[in-house]
């Protein structure tokens, strides 16, 4: 999206940024870099826009990505390497985070 002078949403950049890269460990600081601002810039950007700090935005994103990973019959240990989490136990630390139910409970409804 523009804005009044035609400039593209840095937020909206950002996010495609981070969803493009969320597999990977990448940083605030990385990100901050890439767009030649300042982490507090970034993550005053982010939280205005979508009320995330950048690693919390960056983990919604894998979150999101292993959902549909599971949901095409991926068990759990290849969707958490797939997203970029270091092991099972903080990929699913992370889903109950965010979905409220183990990725196992989740395979589970899923496939009703």
């Amino acid at each position: 999206s523009s804005d009044f002078f035609g400039k593209k949403d840095t937020a909206e950049e950002i996010f495609f940024f981070i969803k493009e890269n969320c597999t990977t460990n990448i940083t605030a600081r990385d990100i901050a870099k890439k767009f030649n601002i300042s982490i507090s810039l970034l993550e005053k950007k982010l939280k205005a826009r979508y009320d995330m700090s950048p690693v919390r935005l960056k983990n919604y994103l894998r979150i999101e990505a292993s959902k549909q990973l599971l949901a095409e019959g991926y068990n759990i240990d290849e969707v958490s390497s797939r997203t970029g989490f270091c092991d099972r136990y903080h990929f699913t630390k992370t889903f109950v985070s965010f979905v409220k139910c183990s990725p196992a409970r989740f395979i589970a409804n899923s496939r009703i």
